[in-house]
């Protein structure tokens, strides 16, 4: 028998039912072909969600692997930064020792005598070092006066200037 056969068959039973065992007939046939409809729908968002899932799985791995790289390449940067900043101080510390070295060892500026006077300048007194403040010594044998003497410029620095000056 064939599939041709066997629904010309169900038909004539179905023919000869009664009208409320059609009825129920159809409404089964009904409910069961709704319930294969909704559980072939469910399959179908089923199969769909479980790929977004997948899918967002694999993009947020992605995306972490991709923020550990940037971390990494980050704490590379901050540490060739480090090192770059550490070397510029390291520069700069030098630059500044060695400018500091040298204006400390030369000799304090003496004052010249005056104009018409045949006295030798006297000679720079060695228990006195230059410091970064003016020498405004005063010598005995000068004709300057005290507060004349104290008021030359020395090391070729005006007074008045390196007062103004905010390190003074």
């Amino acid at each position: 028998m064939t599939s041709r056969d066997d629904y010309r068959d169900a038909r004539e039973r179905f023919d000869h039912l009664p009208l409320n065992q059609k009825l129920e007939f159809l409404l089964e046939a009904s409910v069961s072909t709704f319930a294969r409809g909704v559980e072939s729908a469910g399959a179908a968002v089923a199969d769909e969600v479980e790929q977004a899932f997948r899918t967002a799985a694999e993009t947020a791995r992605d995306a972490a692997q991709a923020a550990r790289r940037t971390a990494r390449d980050a704490a590379d940067m901050a540490d060739d930064l480090g090192e770059t900043v550490r070397h510029a101080a390291h520069k700069a510390a030098e630059d500044v020792a060695d400018a500091t070295d040298g204006p400390r060892t030369r000799a304090p500026h003496t004052p010249s005598p005056p104009t018409g006077s045949a006295a030798p300048p006297p000679a720079p007194d060695p228990a006195v070092t230059h410091h970064d403040t003016p020498d405004r010594r005063t010598t005995p044998d000068s004709s300057h006066g005290a507060a004349e003497a104290s008021s030359m410029p020395t090391d070729g620095v005006d007074p008045e200037e390196d007062e103004a000056s905010p390190l003074a």
